[in-house]
């Protein structure tokens, strides 16, 4: 099983110190933890968001802050042929991603979500007639976009096909704003976006939505009925969910007796094993698998 990173909060700060709590190899030193150093990012002119690389690894994608506007950014792997993608029209954008085989990419402008060859010439907006479309992400096999769309703190997973257009929103968060709160006292900025995600083989999502009195985690199919995959009591949540690269457990958060802890669930059983023991004024959040061979993706042709 491939190991995982985390971040873990103390109290009320903005510490989030990255962690590989089981690596595959032993470190030096023996510990099965290591802590790395913080790294904060400045935000200025031309640094907006993080910057990462295509899945294919040869280029880096990122957005800046061009006078005031984000706008997304292709480049070589050294920083050289740094190319603007976006168009004269474009607005403020963000949620940048690029698809399985690097050659399209995905973002929401102005809350809309559009996709675009990387490029560019091929930029194509997927309306949903909705005000408010954020976080777009392209499904294992390339073909389609999940988002959540609706209004903001009232919005629902929905999947679009990028050829088609088709568009459908397959679940409802029943009264779930989709922020799970990072910090139990108030801040300028205490929640994180709690976004649904694709299984390995595209053919579910994961969420988290109310149900009941609590923010349970959920996996359903287009056209089947929602598997609900906690059981929580009243007051809990759940949040973060990331599938495993060989698509048999998923990773998530649970806040549950006023501790943010992470868990990790196989999918044919429904076995939960806790993978983290943090005390009050602790939280484990954004955990991540560490990545495997990605799938071959369907290539894209527009009409």
């Amino acid at each position: 099983m491939a190991c995982f990173a985390f971040g873990v909060a103390w109290q009320r700060f903005y510490h989030f110190a990255p962690r590989i709590p089981h690596p595959p190899e032993p470190l030096n030193n023996g510990s099965a933890t290591r802590n790395w150093p913080l790294v904060k990012q400045g935000v200025g002119s031309a640094d907006y968001n993080a910057t990462s690389f295509t899945p294919d690894g040869r280029h880096l994608i990122m957005t800046s802050l061009m006078e005031g506007v984000s706008q997304p950014f292709l480049m070589a792997i050294d920083g050289t042929q740094k190319r603007n993608l976006s168009s004269k029209e474009q607005g403020f954008n963000y949620g940048f991603n690029a698809s399985p085989d690097g050659e399209w990419i995905c973002y929401h402008e102005d809350y809309q979500i559009y996709a675009d060859h990387k490029k560019g010439g091929q930029k194509r907006h997927l309306n949903t007639g909705n005000p408010f479309d954020f976080g777009p992400s392209w499904s294992p096999n390339g073909t389609e976009l999940l988002f959540v769309s609706g209004e903001h703190y009232h919005c629902h997973p929905t999947i679009a096909h990028v050829t088609s257009g088709h568009i459908q929103t397959i679940a409802q968060r029943g009264g779930y704003a989709g922020v799970t709160f990072l910090l139990d006292v108030d801040d300028f900025h205490e929640g994180s976006s709690d976004r649904p995600v694709w299984s390995i083989n595209s053919k579910s999502i994961f969420f988290t939505a109310q149900r009941k009195k609590a923010m349970e985690l959920l996996e359903i199919s287009p056209g089947n009925e929602e598997k609900q995959l906690t059981q929580s009591l009243e007051g809990e949540s759940h949040y973060h969910p990331k599938p495993s690269p060989d698509g048999h457990w998923i990773l998530y958060g649970g806040h549950r007796k006023s501790i943010r802890n992470l868990y990790k669930q196989h999918l044919e059983t429904g076995l939960e094993i806790r993978l983290t023991h943090l005390t009050q004024g602790q939280a484990a959040m954004w955990a991540h698998w560490q990545p495997q061979p990605a799938a071959k993706s369907s290539p894209i042709t527009l009409p």
